[in-house]
This record gives structure tokens, C-alpha cells and sequence, in this order.
């Protein structure tokens, strides 16, 4: 089961630049949003055989960026199998194979299952969705969060998903239906900076906040004959206003390089401002209080 690492074979410039700028701090940088997703992908039906034992699953977390996906499953099988989750498994967790085309992403991986103890049942290794490793047939489970729309060759990518997968499996694929920060927060900070100005390009083609155009893919590239599509609400969050506005101006940065330090003020100070009229008090992913832009995620449930 376990996979080679391989030269890495980037997105786009700007979608590998940006991950790899990132890598460190993705977490804060997505605003936990992924891992919101995440969580609402573990929900789902198709899913819930991955936490009872024993354990004949394997499980691809693709295009897995620090191993969210993973980390949430493993977490997930230890608390359910708990005596206090009412199971006796000993938290058990499947087999996992991670697998994403950034280094740095991959080591982080790497240290994660290292530190959760899991390195014999897990593993991650350097390579792009358009050219996964693995033998037909090995997963029972696969899943795509928020990677897809930053693939070289999506319709490549998908058939890689396809062919993987076991007979009966599943695979789900998220990408943005909507970016509120994005939408309600960038645009307009720049329009009032730079009006008349091309809008900042994002690292993702229109069409994959298209649901049907997501489900073409799935269907016609990828071979699925059995896509389900759903819509799913999360935040990109902090645990002040102040704080996701700080966030946002990190994360923004790298598209005002080319500015004028008078324009990257006065974006600076728009954002600042319009955070606070836009965000809204939501309970972050570690359960705590914190302040929320409202993002949705569309995600196809795909069955071989």
C-alpha cells in the first residue's frame, strides 16, 4: 500500500506558490474552515463504517495539505471506540494513505501521524492527484477536500479517483461554492483602493463554483456514474473580529505585492473595516466563541 514519493507537479504557479507559501500556517490561513468541512464530510452516511472495528478500510486522504482529513478520522475512530463513546475497540484507526504534490505539506503530515502514534497504519508521501501510485482497487474510501480545483489536469485527477477506488467505494470532493471573505471583504476593499481595477485573480477557476460543472467532471471525466451533490455551510473563522481582520490582511498580502505602500494602507485599513460589518459570531472548531465569515463548500458524494 505504501507509495513512493515523487517529484511534486504543481497546480498552477499561483496555487503551488500559495500552498507552499502557507504550509506552516495553513490552518489559520484557511481560517479552520477546511476542517469544517471536514467534520461535515465525516458525518455523512457513507462514512460511518470507518469508525467501528475491526477495521478492513483503507482510506485515500488526497491532495491532504497537513493531513486534516486524516487527523479528524483518527480522531474520530479514538473517540468513538472510547468506553465513554461506547465503543471497545482500543482506538483502532483504518489504514490511511495521504498524498499531496507540496513537500511541505507532506512532511507536516508526516509529523502529525508520527505524533498521533498511528505511522503503522498510516502514511503520507509526495505526489500529484494526476498521477496517484496506488494499484486500482485499493480504496474503500476516498476523499478530495478543497484540492481538485488546483490540479493541473482536474479531468486527469478524477479518473486517478476513479481507478483507485474499490468496486462499492466511495469518494467525496469538496471545492467552494462561495468565499465570503472573499466575496464580501477582498472585492470590496479593493474596489474602494483601486477602483476601476481588474479584481484579484484567486488561484481557482470560475467553474469550480459550479456545482453542475463540478459534477461534469465527477461524471463524464472521472467515469462516476453515481454523483450526489450537496451544499454545505461553514466559517472562515477567528476568535475576535479584530483577530480574523489581521487573518484576512495575512492572508490577502500576497496578492497587493505590487501595490504602492499608499494603496496597501489604504486596503489594509478597508479591510479593517469592513470585517467588522461582515463577520458574525460563530463557534469555532475548537468550541470555542469566536467571529465568522460565512463560506459554503459543495460537495459531491461520488459512488464506484
Amino acid at each position: 500500500m505504501s507509495a513512493e514519493p515523487q517529484e511534486t507537479k504543481p497546480a498552477s504557479p499561483a496555487g503551488a506558490q500559495l500552498f507552499d507559501n502557507i504550509a506552516s500556517s495553513y490552518e489559520q490561513s484557511t481560517g479552520s474552515s477546511t476542517r469544517a468541512i471536514a467534520r461535515q464530510i465525516l458525518e455523512l452516511q457513507v462514512f460511518q463504517n470507518l469508525f467501528d472495528v475491526p477495521h478492513d478500510a483503507v482510506v485515500l486522504d488526497n491532495a491532504c495539505g497537513t493531513g486534516i482529513v486524516a487527523e479528524e478520522i483518527i480522531s474520530r475512530c479514538r473517540r468513538q471506540q472510547s468506553p465513554s463513546g461506547g465503543g471497545g475497540g482500543g482506538g483502532a484507526v483504518p489504514e490511511i494513505r495521504a498524498a499531496d504534490p507540496v513537500d511541505k505539506m507532506v512532511a507536516a503530515c508526516a509529523a502529525k501521524f508520527s505524533s498521533l502514534g498511528v505511522t503503522d497504519r498510516c502514511s503520507a508521501a509526495v505526489m500529484p492527484g494526476e498521477r496517484l501510485t496506488f494499484a486500482d482497487g485499493t480504496f474503500s474510501h476516498s476523499v478530495t477536500n478543497m484540492g481538485l480545483m488546483f490540479y493541473t489536469d482536474a479531468a486527469v485527477g478524477a479518473r486517478e479517483l476513479h481507478r483507485t477506488l474499490r468496486p462499492g467505494g466511495v469518494a467525496v470532493v469538496t471545492t467552494w461554492a462561495q468565499l465570503g471573505q472573499v466575496d464580501d471583504i477582498l472585492y470590496p476593499a479593493q474596489r474602494r483602493v483601486r477602483p476601476g481595477a481588474e479584481l484579484i485573480k484567486m488561484p481557482i477557476e470560475p467553474r469550480w463554483f459550479d456545482p453542475a460543472q463540478v459534477e461534469a467532471c465527477l461524471r463524464n471525466d472521472g467515469g462516476f456514474a453515481d454523483v450526489k451533490i450537496e451544499l454545505r455551510n461553514a466559517y472562515y473563522a477567528a476568535p475576535t473580529a479584530d483577530a480574523l481582520g489581521d487573518q484576512l490582511l495575512e492572508l490577502f498580502g500576497m496578492f497587493s505585492k505590487t501595490w504602492t505602500e499608499e494603496e496597501k494602507a489604504s486596503f489594509g485599513q478597508a479591510v479593517r473595516e469592513l470585517t467588522p460589518n461582515v463577520a458574525v459570531p460563530c463557534t469555532q472548531v475548537d468550541g470555542s466563541s469566536g467571529y465568522g465569515v460565512p463560506v459554503t463548500a459543495i460537495v459531491a458524494i461520488c459512488t464506484k
